[in-house]
């Protein structure tokens, strides 16, 4: 979907954003997944998978792996991402160290809320429907 919400927000196609970065898709990237819009998001640097190889196609992805990658997208589309203040969200540290800024940055910018008022929860599946609703406010 990131890649899908960088073309709408260019209004360029994938392989136009890849050769505007200096980067090209990798075939070799994931052994579980030859789908080219996630070797575009790879290539990109907005995911690295899962991990040995992998993406996982079929998996969940947490809350604060999904602002970690809506940063990284925001970052292609020439934002800046450094520096936003902290959230305020009181279950901040439950976050892992590499999402906390991530987190900062998507409350600073309106494109990830909490739960709560008060908390993001960073470990809870990011729901198809979360998703859905946090493209659009970036839309």
């Amino acid at each position: 979907m990131a890649v899908m919400y960088l073309e709408y927000a260019t209004g360029k196609g994938i392989d136009v954003i890849l050769a505007e970065n200096g980067v090209s898709r990798d075939p070799n990237a994931f052994t579980d997944t030859s789908d080219p819009y996630i070797l575009a998001a790879y290539a990109l640097r907005i995911t690295t998978g899962t991990g040995s190889g992998r993406f996982t196609p079929n998996g969940s992805i947490t809350r604060q792996q999904a602002a970690t990658m809506l940063m990284r997208a925001c970052r292609v589309l020439g934002m800046d991402v450094e520096n936003a203040p902290p959230s305020g969200f009181a279950d901040i540290d439950r976050a892992a160290n590499w999402a906390v800024d991530a987190i900062n940055f998507c409350r600073a910018n309106g494109i990830m809320q909490g739960v709560s008022s008060t908390n993001f929860a960073p470990l809870s599946t990011f729901t198809r429907q979360e998703s859905i609703a946090t493209f659009d406010r970036m839309g």
